[in-house]
Formats: C-alpha cells, structure tokens, sequence
C-alpha cells in the first residue's frame, strides 16, 4: 500500500479527495459520499470506537487517523449497497474464504440495474475486506434508481435491499453493516489491521453505471 496520511490542517473532504487520485486508492473514488463519512483513531479500535464525521468540508483530520468510510447515501439519495462477509470472526462468520466467495459470487450474479435483482447479473464489485480475510460486495446503483412510487431511495430502502437479498440467498454477512451501510474504504499504510491481501479486487463490477 501506498504511505498516505494527511498533511497538517488538511480537512477530511481535502484528504479524501487525495485518496480518491492516488494510485494504490483511486478504486474508492467512485464509492466516497459526503452523506455518511466514518473515521477511527489509534486510541481505540475500529469496532468500539467509531465515529460519524460531521462537517468533513471543515473539520481537520487527526494525525492519529486510523481507517475512513463511509456509506452509500447522502441528502439527495442512494448510490451503492454493501454486504460485508466476515471470515474467521464476527457474530456469524463463514467457515472459509471460499465458502464466502461462493456466497459473495451468487449475490453478484444476483444483482442487476433497476430493482436490484437480477435483469443485468453482475452488477457489483467484490473485494477483499480491510483484513484481506473476508470479502466486501458493493452494488453501484442507476443515478436515477427510484422506488415503485419513483421516488429516490433514501437509507431505509437500502438497507431493505441488503437484508432483502442476504435473507433471499441465506447469506451470513455482516448484520450490523446490513443496517449501518458504511463499510471501510481506507486504512492508513502499515495499521496492525492490514493483510496481504487487503481491498483485493476479485470480480469488478461488469457496467459502472455511475460514469
């Protein structure tokens, strides 16, 4: 990975405009939002001390930053959805990396632009997780995804996708990003979390509908 931390006085929006140009993190480019961003910091763990970052245009990053995310939706509507199949840890983790490829290639070929199931498969991008261990799939949608009442989708809608097709697959991803959806998308070079195979692309996603 690329050594990328952020300069003295740089805000979150500054920094993670860097991150989306560099060349180990532009992959994330397509996937950074200013709805929901989320940051950790060396005095805590990622899982017990995570906050939302209110204000990223303004705030200044810490020098202790540890990992950043954020989720697929802001003000005007939902862009992506995301699954996170743990391995080896977690409430209901799967057994082995490829018992959760399979899983993560069947939610893939299930996905498609529209509704969100099936028209166009292949319509997400899976990657190895922060870990390199487990798997995150993130599902692009339309620009102009709507509900049945053409309304834009808001976060509820989202998260009735992502349950909707774990409990449809009886898949074992990861509840709490089913309802939180924000997933990690940098981790600071060297950080204890990081693998050998962290962010790993596996299978792209086969129409980027957001170009």
């Amino acid at each position: 990975m690329e050594t990328l931390l952020p300069k003295d006085g740089e805000t979150y929006r500054e920094f993670i405009g860097r991150i989306a140009v560099s060349p180990e993190w532009e992959w994330t480019a397509k996937y950074w939002l200013g709805g929901c961003i989320i940051a950790c910091f060396d005095d805590g763990t990622p899982k017990g001390d995570v906050i939302e970052v209110k204000n990223a245009g303004d705030k200044v990053v810490p020098k202790n930053i540890r990992c950043l995310g954020c989720s697929g939706f802001d003000k005007y509507g939902v862009y992506w959805v995301a699954w996170d199949l743990d391995v080896g840890h977690g409430a209901n983790p799967y057994d082995s990396f490829d018992e959760a490829l399979k899983d993560a290639m069947r939610l893939r070929d299930s996905l498609g632009v529209g509704n969100g199931v099936g028209s166009i498969p292949g319509e997400a991008e899976i990657r190895r997780s922060r870990s390199g261990n487990g798997l995150q799939v993130r599902h692009l949608l339309p620009i102009d995804a709507v509900d049945q009442n053409g309304e834009a989708l808001d976060r509820k809608d989202m998260c009735t996708i992502a349950k909707g097709m774990s409990a449809l697959l009886g898949m074992k991803d990861d509840t709490i990003v089913q309802g939180r959806q924000a997933v990690w998308l940098w981790v600071r070079d060297g950080d204890k979390f990081l693998g050998e195979h962290s962010f790993e692309v596996v299978a792209e996603q086969e129409k980027p509908v957001l170009d």
